[in-house]
């Protein structure tokens, strides 16, 4: 069950690592690097900031991401087709 958690928890960190790089693309053409390393403490500082999601970021990422509402909307569609991709998935198997 522990296993599971941290498999859970590890890739939704990575999803919102993900969605993060991809805004930053979108805003300004470029991928900023925050390593994949960091995808963990990204998800903990977003749980730390439901109001304000993009304090999540590290600063000088911060300063090149669109407005606040900008990114909650990017973020909230990201997790979204996350939970339809999981949702999916899990009927998909428990077809077979």
């Amino acid at each position: 069950m522990v296993i599971a958690a941290i498999g859970i928890y590890l890739c939704l960190a990575s999803l919102v690592w993900l969605a993060g790089g991809l805004l930053e693309l979108l805003a300004s053409g470029r991928w900023r690097e925050v390593p994949a390393t960091q995808a963990p403490l990204l998800l903990a500082r977003l749980i730390d900031h439901p109001s304000a999601p993009y304090l999540a970021w590290p600063v000088g990422m911060r300063r090149a991401m669109p407005t606040p509402v900008l990114t909650d909307t990017w973020l909230a569609l990201v997790a979204v087709a996350g939970l339809l991709a999981v949702f999916l998935a899990a009927k998909a198997l428990s077809r077979t």
